[in-house]
């Protein structure tokens, strides 16, 4: 849970930081930044609600399912 309970973004640049060690090596600290980077990036593009494209591709499998 923790992995997908982000805190909004900062607009303030952080300081680097080296990753020389072994958190450079870690493919599973790795998948987790890339996944706290991935909820962002939707979160902003949605933060409006849904998309209109999201939304139609609902209807287009509740359609398909209705039909089997």
């Amino acid at each position: 849970m923790n992995l997908v309970s982000a805190r909004p973004r900062q607009l303030v640049q952080k300081p680097t930081v080296d990753t020389t060690g072994t958190e450079a090596n870690d493919p599973d600290l790795k998948r987790a930044k890339d996944l706290l980077e991935l909820h962002a990036t939707v979160k902003v593009a949605h933060q409006d609600g849904t998309a209109k494209e999201l939304n139609d591709a609902r209807d287009a499998v509740a359609r398909v399912l209705r039909e089997l």
